[in-house]
């Protein structure tokens, strides 16, 4: 909404803007207009009589000047127009304020001017505007001799004493054209408004969407963690007090009597305290926080490989290598340890017995590819995409009957991307992958 609002803002008053500067010039270009009139007009003028009939007369009685000033004529004596000529009028005035005659390009008889000029006196100011015959039209009063005549109240109660001496005229430009392209440019201005605000207010909120949604995730995973955190430390807890009630309720019992509660009370404590372990570890992994050097990747994996060849021994695991020579990376060796321990230690879990598990370490154009694939159940579609999920397992093979709580993929997941690499997992037919890239040094 904040973000709408300051667009809107912004949006309309440049809008606004362009439409007040448009505006603006196009009423100073219709005053120059009403002005230049007396310039322009046919060298006779139409003079009506008493009973409206029309007499022609020479223009230059009235208006030497405009008359000295036209020039280009051609070769019937008429002026040549301007490029920006716009039909116009000019009403001569007689003392008493009635039509004395008309200077005009247009084609309309006594009573249309005359209609013209009652409607220019029911405006009821020196200027204005006027609607007739469809047309929109620019008027102003002007004196032939200003120095007799004052314009000022002109359309007073009683014109006579406005009208002792000279020639009143009032001179009429159509604006029509100019008028339409301002309510043609008001129009665009509302719909382009309109347009651009609906389709800023779907970027909007897809942008806000978008950069709401990793907090949102981050928000539902930190409660999500608390909450699975909080479950399983309270049943090792439930169970500890249990024992405790249990060894309380016999005071006269020896020590080695009680050893049987003793004992649960004590694997419950060591589950709990290997649960705080990993989520320091965790913790630890993801704060960024460790000593990067340069060593062979080729040599750890072996290294960590052979240290499980007994756990792998015991369930006739058949485990087999694919190591190229001389990978050499630059990270925490300590941890990236701990994440091949990881890996093999869950491919060894959820492997079925006499089955096989295979690690690899390829490099390709600056980037090694480490896997561990195994063969067992699987992970259904479903559950891939939560599988580094902090707590997560997956029903019956992966639960906390394996002796885990969901933290082992985590912590491996936090360890590659916190060294600059990418994990990854896929399932099908019976066999498992988890891998990872990191970048290669040599």
């Amino acid at each position: 909404m904040l973000n709408m609002v300051t667009l809107s803002v912004v949006v309309l008053a440049t809008f606004a803007i362009i439409y007040a500067v448009t505006y603006s010039n196009t009423i100073d270009e219709i005053e120059k207009k009403v002005q230049r009139v007396p310039e322009f007009f046919p060298r006779s003028a139409a003079a009506f009589t008493s009973d409206g009939s029309s007499v022609e007369t020479d223009s230059s009685a009235n208006n030497n000047a405009a008359s000295s000033s036209a020039t280009n004529t051609d070769t019937q004596g008429s002026n040549v127009l301007p490029a920006d000529f716009s039909p116009s009028i000019i009403l001569f005035l007689k003392s008493d304020g009635e039509l004395n005659s008309v200077k005009t390009y247009l084609d309309l008889g006594f009573a249309e001017h005359q209609e013209v000029l009652e409607l220019v006196r029911q405006t009821g100011g020196n200027s204005g505007q006027i609607s007739y015959a469809e047309r929109r039209w620019q008027f102003a009063f002007a004196v032939s001799d200003p120095f007799e005549i004052p314009i000022q109240g002109i359309l007073a109660a009683n014109p006579m004493d406005f009208m002792r001496s000279g020639t009143m005229q009032v001179n009429l430009v159509d604006i029509t054209e100019s008028t339409d392209q301002l309510t043609r440019l008001l129009i665009m201005l509302i719909i382009a408004s309109i347009v651009i605000l609906t389709i800023l207010f779907f970027v909007s909120l897809y942008l806000a969407n978008r950069s709401i949604k990793p907090i949102e995730e981050t928000w539902s995973k930190q409660r999500q963690f608390v909450t699975d955190a909080s479950h399983e430390l309270k049943t090792p807890i439930a169970i500890i007090g249990a024992n405790l009630d249990a060894m309380a309720s016999d005071s006269e019992a020896s020590v080695g009597s009680q050893k049987k509660w003793m004992d649960y009370a004590h694997h419950e404590l060591d589950r709990m305290g290997k649960l705080i372990n990993d989520l320091l570890y965790l913790a630890q992994s993801e704060d960024g926080k460790s000593e990067c050097l340069d060593f062979d990747l080729s040599k750890l994996i072996k290294d960590t490989a052979t240290s499980m060849e007994a756990i792998l021994y015991e369930k006739n695991i058949r485990f087999t290598q694919n190591i190229q020579e001389s990978v050499i990376i630059n990270a925490d060796e300590s941890k990236i340890t701990q994440a091949l321990v990881i890996l093999l230690d869950n491919a060894a879990k959820y492997t079925d017995q006499d089955g096989w598990i295979e690690i690899s370490a390829t490099k390709d154009k600056g980037w090694v590819k480490v896997s561990v694939k195994n063969s067992g159940e699987g992970i259904s579609l479903e559950d891939l995409p939560n599988i580094f999920d902090r707590f997560y397992r997956v029903d019956k093979s992966r639960s906390t009957k394996s002796g885990g709580y969901g933290l082992g993929l985590s912590i491996f997941r936090a360890i590659i991307e916190r060294s600059g690499g990418k994990v990854g997992v896929s399932s099908e037919n019976n066999v498992t992958e988890f891998n990872f890239i990191i970048r290669s040094e040599k």
